[in-house]
C-alpha cells in the first residue's frame, strides 16, 4: 500500500486542486507528472547509488510531485520549507551534501546555476554532486527536521514502512475515504502537514493545496468553492479559528477537525468539542512526534467531551506504556523512526530504535486506558506547532550575547531571562534569524541575577515561580 504510487486513486478522479495559480490534476495526470520527474532524476544523476534530494516545499503541485517522484525513484528525500534562510540552507547543504535540490523560489533559482528549469511552473532542479562515496541505508525514505523549523541540523530518519504504516493508521482511525477533500493549513515540510497528504493519497482522496492564510478571504473562498471536508491545525490555528468565530461561518461541506502539534488548552478544547457536537462535525485531538512519523495517539471524537485534556489511546498498530520508575511515556509501533541524523554520514545508519520510542513526556493513564501528559523529562516547548529545544536556544543565545541567559517556557510562549536591557534587539533578531520564531512566540525579561540550585545548575523552577 505505497501511497506514493497512487494505487488507490481512480485515474479520472481529482487528485489535487491548487488554488494559485489554479490547476486541477486527476490521479492519471498526477501520475504522469511524477513519472516525468522521476525520469528527469534518473537521467541526470551520475551515480547509480541511492541519492539524497532536498525538496524546498511550498503548498504547490510541483513540490508534491518532487516529493513523490523522489520516493518512487528510491532516493531519500529531505523536506524543507521554501522560506528557509539562505545561510541555513547553505549550512544544511554542507552537512548533508545532497545529490539534487528542488525549489520554487526565485531567489534560489537566480542564485544557483540550475541544471533544469521548468518555465511553465517556475521550478528548478539542481544536481549538486558527482560520483560520491556516501552510502544511504536502503530503508531510509524521508528526512524531517526534529523541531519543525530549520534552526537545528538534526533530522529524523523515516523509513518506507514508517510513512506507510502511519498513513494506514491515520486513514483507519479517521475513517478517511476517497470522497474526502482536505485543505492544506500546514506546510508539506512539517510532519503533521505531510501526514495529512500521505493518508489522503493512500485512499484516493482529493487534496486542496493553498498557501493562503486562514485569516484571509481567499482561504475561505477556496474552502467553500472546493467544498473542503476537513481542517487540520496546531493550537495556534485553533486560537485563530476561535477569534474568527468558526461556528458562525456557513461551511456545509466541513465534516472533520483534527488538532495536534502541541497541547490545546482545555477551554479551547471544550469550545471546539461542543461546537463540533452542535454542528455534527467530528473533532479529533491527537498527540504525536516527528520521531513517530507524526501520530502516536488520538481521542475518538465521540469521547472527547468526557476526556478533555487527554491525548487519548494509541493509534491502530501502536502501543503505549509508562516506565515503571519515571512514568515516562513509551510508544511502540511500526511508525517509530530509524533514528536521528546530523550529517550525510549518519544516513548510512540502520534501524537504531527497533520500533520503541522514549517520548520524553511524563504521563498517567486512567482506568479506561486514556493517557494524560503531566510534564516533560527534556526541555522542549512547542511554539505554534514547532518543537523547540530550550537548551539549544539557550546555548545559541549565550554564544551570541557572550553572557549568561536562561530560557524556559510553556507551549506557545518561550521566556528568555537576561541581565541587560541592551540584549533585547539581539535576542529578538537571533530567534527570528536562526529559528524562524515569530516575535509573539517569545518574551524577554530583564532580571538582576539568574538563580542557581545548590548543585550549581540554573534553577528554572525558581524562574517560573517568580513570574
Amino acid at each position: 500500500m505505497s501511497f506514493w504510487y497512487l494505487e488507490r486513486g481512480q485515474p479520472d478522479s481529482l487528485a489535487v486542486v491548487q488554488e494559485l495559480p489554479r490547476l486541477n490534476l486527476t490521479y492519471a495526470e498526477l501520475a504522469q507528472h511524477i513519472s516525468e520527474f522521476r525520469q528527469l532524476l534518473e537521467m541526470n544523476k551520475i551515480t547509480t547509488k541511492k541519492c539524497l534530494g532536498f525538496v524546498l516545499c511550498r503548498n504547490f503541485i510541483p513540490s508534491l510531485v518532487a516529493y513523490l517522484a523522489g520516493l518512487q525513484s528510491g532516493d531519500a528525500v529531505l523536506l524543507l520549507n521554501d522560506t528557509i534562510e539562505q545561510s541555513l540552507l547553505d549550512h544544511l547543504i554542507d552537512l548533508y551534501k545532497p545529490d539534487w535540490l528542488f525549489t520554487h523560489s526565485d531567489r534560489f533559482l537566480s542564485a544557483i546555476d540550475y541544471s533544469i528549469k521548468h518555465k511553465q511552473y517556475n521550478w528548478g532542479v539542481f544536481f549538486l554532486n558527482g560520483e560520491n562515496n556516501y552510502s544511504i541505508h536502503p530503508e531510509t525514505a524521508v528526512l524531517l527536521s526534529t523541531s519543525g523549523t530549520t534552526g537545528s541540523p538534526k533530522m529524523v530518519r523515516l523509513s518506507y514502512e514508517n510513512i506507510t504504516s502511519n498513513a494506514v493508521s491515520i486513514a483507519q482511525y479517521l475513517g478517511i475515504t476517497a470522497i474526502e477533500r482536505p485543505i492544506t493549513t500546514l506546510p508539506l515540510s512539517y510532519s503533521y502537514g505531510l501526514s495529512v497528504v500521505n493518508s489522503h493519497l493512500l485512499v484516493g482522496a482529493t487534496i486542496l493545496l493553498t498557501e493562503s492564510s486562514i485569516v484571509s478571504r481567499e482561504f475561505w473562498d477556496f474552502f467553500q468553492d472546493q467544498a473542503a471536508t476537513s481542517l487540520a491545525g496546531v493550537p495556534y490555528l485553533y486560537q485563530m479559528l476561535y477569534r474568527l468565530n468558526l461556528g458562525k461561518m456557513t461551511l456545509p461541506s466541513l465534516k472533520t477537525l483534527t488538532q495536534a502539534g502541541g497541547r490545546l488548552n482545555q477551554q479551547l478544547t471544550q469550545h471546539f468539542a461542543q461546537l463540533s457536537h452542535d454542528k455534527n462535525w467530528r473533532f479529533f485531538v491527537m498527540y504525536g512526534q516527528t520521531e513517530a512519523t507524526a501520530r502516536i495517539s488520538y481521542v475518538p471524537s465521540e469521547k472527547l467531551i468526557d476526556k478533555i485534556g487527554s491525548i487519548g489511546q494509541p493509534i491502530p498498530g501502536g502501543k503505549l506504556s509508562l516506565h515503571n520508575e519515571t512514568h515516562e511515556l513509551i510508544y511502540e509501533g511500526p511508525n517509530v523512526m530509524l533514528g536521528y541524523a546530523e550529517n550525510r554520514l549518519d544516513l548510512a545508519k540502520g534501524n537504531e530504535l527497533v520500533g520503541r520510542l522514549h517520548t520524553g513526556d511524563l504521563a498517567i493513564c486512567d482506568a479506561e486506558g486514556y493517557f494524560y501528559l503531566t510534564g516533560r523529562i527534556k526541555r522542549f516547548v512547542k511554539l505554534f506547532g514547532n518543537r523547540v529545544n530550550l537548551d539549544e536556544v539557550e546555548q545559541k543565545l549565550e554564544s551570541v550575547l557572550k553572557d549568561t541567559v536562561a530560557v524556559t517556557g510553556f507551549d506557545d510562549l518561550m521566556q528568555i531571562y537576561t541581565l541587560h536591557e541592551s540584549h533585547s534587539e539581539l535576542v529578538a533578531n537571533t530567534l527570528m534569524d536562526f529559528y524562524n520564531l515569530h516575535p509573539t512566540s517569545f518574551r524577554l525579561t530583564v532580571i538582576d541575577g539568574i538563580p542557581y540550585t545548590p548543585s550549581g545548575k540554573k534553577d528554572y523552577s525558581a524562574l517560573m515561580q517568580a513570574k
